[in-house]
């Protein structure tokens, strides 16, 4: 069973839907979706959740009918009680491990199988987590990736979801200097946003300082684009400064501009970056990610 309780649409909850599925894709697994209906607005569940057939879907937590349950964030406190089930905790954020979130740092102590989605997250939490822990690398749908489409000359996709007015400004600076920017603001369905990425040639991401890994970065270098992305513990692994991306200091716009600019001018150097983009994004499938998975649950089935 897979117990839900997320606030916002994010990166995190597609990661959750994509382990859903690889759970499908097992032929020795069932797995089930009980989902707090007070956490999310409806239609934004519905569309990273939809093509789950109502028969997969549960109304209440009735821990007698499950052999494992799959918690990622604070889905712990979905629990009535110490389940007494394996239980399979999806890590994708360094934060876990800060002391000073307590209600999140609390949650290591409950003994579970972790997965942690990049190699930092494994390294922040592993000195506090009760259970085995172990990196399998985010996979992303590199078939829905079009690294060789056609581009809008000098396009700029600006990722402000999370910091809006950082990208608002960063979308004006670039504006005023006739650069053809875009800042998405809002919440983008994966495929809408790799079909923007696909028109882009420069692709800026705006993380916060802490992530645990950053998709959309990868998804861009993935699609084609030269990536702009700052530092954010979890991404290092792919966004390689000056060779996968150039890496502007993280709360600094005109930096920001100034790398835009740079790949803007610089043919050369902006082929250099996407190339290895793409190169790094196709050690990261989707069916890398299912493959370990599968892995795992046939061990805990053993």
């Amino acid at each position: 069973m897979f117990l839900r309780r997320v606030r916002n649409p994010t990166g995190g909850e597609v990661k959750v839907r994509d382990y859903f599925d690889h759970c499908l894709a097992h032929p020795k697994v069932e797995p089930y979706l009980y989902f707090d209906p007070r956490s999310l607005p409806l239609a934004a569940w519905q569309e990273i959740w939809s093509g789950v057939v109502p028969e997969r879907t549960v109304s209440e937590i009735d821990l007698f009918r499950y052999d494992l349950l799959f918690l990622a964030g604070r889905d712990w406190e979905l629990l009535p009680e110490p389940p007494g089930k394996i239980v399979i905790n999806l890590i994708q954020g360094v934060r876990h491990a800060n002391p000073d979130l307590p209600r999140l740092f609390a949650l290591l102590k409950n003994f579970a199988y972790r997965i942690c989605v990049s190699r930092q997250v494994l390294e922040a939490i592993a000195p506090h987590a009760v259970g085995p822990a172990m990196v399998i690398r985010n996979g992303i749908p590199l078939d829905q990736c079009t690294p060789h489409a056609a581009r809008v000359r000098g396009s700029v996709l600006i990722a402000a979801h999370k910091r809006p007015e950082f990208g608002m400004e960063l979308c004006e600076r670039l504006t005023l200097k006739g650069i053809a920017a875009t800042a998405a603001v809002a919440w983008m369905p994966r495929r809408e946003f790799l079909m923007r990425l696909a028109t882009a040639e420069i692709f800026v991401g705006l993380p916060y300082q802490e992530e645990g890994f950053y998709l959309p970065a990868l998804e861009a270098m993935a699609n084609g684009c030269a990536v702009i992305c700052a530092d954010a513990i979890g991404n290092r692994d792919f966004c390689i400064p000056s060779q996968t991306c150039l890496q502007p200091r993280h709360d600094d716009p005109e930096d920001h501009v100034e790398a835009v600019e740079a790949l803007a001018e610089d043919a050369s150097l902006r082929e250099r970056i996407r190339t290895a983009g793409i190169a790094m994004a196709r050690g990261y499938s989707l069916d890398s990610e299912r493959d370990a998975f599968h892995r795992l649950l046939d061990s805990l089935l053993q």
